[in-house]
């Protein structure tokens, strides 16, 4: 009978641990969309003027860029890898 008691609690305790990590990601996805949109958002007139002025095309396409590992919601060290490649 004990077998079966403690089987169920560790089951519930596994479950309970999964819906928080589940949680846990839900809420980092929608944050890292949130700052991807915001960082679109705030850096948009910047890149137009920024295409708009390159008569050497020198800027790299705009590509879909695969997510990194790691946060970084303004994209800075993308940026400063752009403009090291630059110069």
């Amino acid at each position: 009978m004990q077998t079966v008691i403690s089987s169920l609690a560790h089951t519930f305790v596994a479950d309970a641990m999964d819906l928080a990590r589940g949680a846990v990601g839900l809420i980092r996805n929608v944050m890292a969309d949130v700052a991807d949109a915001t960082r679109h958002a705030l850096a948009a007139p910047v890149d137009r003027l920024a295409r708009a002025c390159d008569v050497a095309d020198m800027l790299p396409d705009a590509a879909p860029r695969h997510r990194r590992k790691g946060f970084d919601p303004l994209g800075i060290r993308g940026a400063m890898r752009t403009l090291r490649d630059v110069s």
